[in-house]
């Protein structure tokens, strides 16, 4: 049986790979899903182990490879200012850009930081605010959200103000939201009462166990 020319160039290719370092090429038609549906690069074995991928995708790039995805190739995101990560949601303080996708928008998403706005910063009862494109923060013990809604910059993102209290922080405190837990080894007691929180409507005073503080 007679071999295709595609056959043969295909086998001339690898040998030439072999030779000088490269991995093998692979027809145009193994990589359709993998590049263009999934912004992704047909690799095999032995390149998928130091391309430092992302996410790696089996069963779109023909036989013995893979599609390796790496967020890092931006596409329109990075030229737009901001940062592709693997998954579907961005880090506290950032925002979902969906008008400037990523190269692999089924396994990327695009990250645009949250401008802070003065009014944010200056926040309510001396606490300060942080523009925020989630509710990670929120998740977080030591932030509530004011009792009038501050502006941001974007309107993808809200203002969220941190628990704080001089006194408390002096007497090696903390303070969290209310109805929070303290962390471990310290106590919301009467004596940390008498510290309080910037905003005692909303946030408390924890304080180490066995001190007596000086508020």
């Amino acid at each position: 049986m007679t071999s295709s020319p595609s056959h043969g160039i295909n086998k001339i290719v690898s040998k030439i790979s072999i030779l000088f370092g490269s991995r093998p090429s692979y027809p145009s038609f193994y990589r359709t899903d993998c590049h263009r549906y999934l912004g992704g690069e047909c690799m095999d074995g032995l390149s998928l182990e130091i391309a430092d991928c992302d996410f790696v995708a089996a069963g779109s790039c023909g036989t013995n490879c893979s599609c390796c995805i790496k967020c890092s190739d931006s596409g329109k995101c990075l030229a737009n200012g901001g940062q592709c990560q693997p998954g579907r949601e961005c880090p506290p303080k950032t925002y979902i850009d969906i008008l400037s996708p990523c190269r692999s928008p089924s396994t990327c998403v695009c990250c645009q930081n949250c401008t802070q706005t003065q009014e944010c910063m200056d926040g309510e009862s001396n606490d300060v605010g942080q523009c925020t494109g989630n509710d990670k923060l929120l998740l977080m013990d030591v932030y509530y959200k004011p009792s009038t809604p501050l502006n941001c910059e974007n309107p993808e993102c809200n203002c969220v103000l941190k628990c704080g209290g001089a006194s408390c922080e002096a007497n090696n405190g903390t303070c969290i939201r209310k109805g929070e837990t303290c962390p471990p080894g310290l106590l919301n007691n009467a004596a940390a009462e008498r510290c309080g929180c910037n905003n005692n409507a909303t946030c408390i005073c924890c304080i180490p166990v066995n001190i007596f503080p000086n508020c």
